[in-house]
């Protein structure tokens, strides 16, 4: 995301685009992988192998749940794709919803001085 930032035509994104919301972006981002990035993997794999040993140990209990589980796997990731567009499009839009706020903010800070200034 940076490096699209980085490139990013001057006239075309920052000059539309309010500094609170660039702002808003990358702390949100940031504080996510900060907070939540070791535990989610351990929770990942905990679940990885708790999933793995509930299909091995009902493998060998009822051997037909076999061709049973593709199935199961293929619902499971065909609801994952479509709930993974609409979690990413409410993420944008409380996005959206905070950066005035911030922009405000961030604004009325850079133009304190300048207030101070001229009185």
């Amino acid at each position: 995301m940076i490096y699209h930032l980085f490139r990013a035509p001057i006239n075309l994104f920052f000059d539309v685009t309010p500094i609170g919301r660039i702002m808003n972006k990358f702390s949100k981002d940031m504080s996510g992988l900060d907070r939540n990035t070791a535990f989610l993997v351990g929770t990942f794999f905990q679940n990885l192998y708790n999933a793995l040993f509930v299909m091995i140990i009902s493998c060998i209990a009822v051997i037909w749940i076999i061709f049973v589980i593709p199935v199961i796997a293929i619902g499971a990731l065909v609801v994952y794709a479509y709930s993974i567009s609409a979690f990413r499009e409410m993420t944008r839009i409380e996005s959206l919803s905070r950066s005035p706020i911030l922009s405000y903010i961030s604004e009325t800070l850079s133009g304190a001085s300048t207030i101070r200034a001229f009185g």
